[in-house]
Parts: structure tokens; C-alpha cells; sequence
């Protein structure tokens, strides 16, 4: 009985973190859909496609982090916020 309530809170709180980063997620995808076309056109050059794939995975390991407890607090989530803004800024830059 103890196990099961464990289990539906730490579930739960799983959940929570998953939709505190939802929307870091979302943007997440659109960026490599648009390193991916940046690729295919030509307007991305290789160093330039490595570079931004490596702040992708860079953001991706802060999120990672942030959930391992299963909360993602509001620091945490000011961070990941702050990091992807300026990932997208200096995305836009190159």
C-alpha cells in the first residue's frame, strides 16, 4: 500500500515536471526542424549546424537535470527559460 502511494506521487510529480517543460520542448523541436532545414537549403553550414546541435543537447541536459527529482523549481525553470531564449537569439545571429 505505501509502495503504490509512492509510486502515484513520484508519477505525479514526473507528470508535473514534464509540463513545466512542455513548452521548452516544443521550441526544442522547432529548432531542429529548422537546423535540419537550414541543412537541406545550404544557409547552415556545417560548423555552424555542429555548433547549434551542441546547444540543443547542451539545454537538453540542464532539462535533464532539473526533472532527475521529479520538480522542476522555479529557479530551474527561470534557467532552462534563459538558456533556450538565448539559444534562439544566437541562432538567429549566424
Amino acid at each position: 500500500r505505501t509502495t503504490l502511494l509512492i509510486t502515484i506521487v513520484m508519477s505525479l510529480g514526473a507528470n508535473a515536471a514534464l509540463a513545466v517543460t512542455s513548452g521548452i520542448d516544443q521550441r526544442q523541436s522547432n529548432q531542429e526542424a529548422r537546423i535540419e532545414q537550414g541543412v537541406r537549403s545550404g544557409e547552415l553550414t556545417k560548423k555552424e549546424s555542429v555548433r547549434l546541435v551542441r546547444g540543443q543537447v547542451e539545454l537538453q541536459k540542464m532539462e535533464n537535470r532539473s526533472k532527475r527529482d521529479g520538480v522542476v523549481t522555479k529557479r530551474e525553470r527561470a534557467r532552462l527559460h534563459t538558456k533556450d531564449h538565448y539559444r534562439q537569439v544566437d541562432s538567429l545571429c549566424l
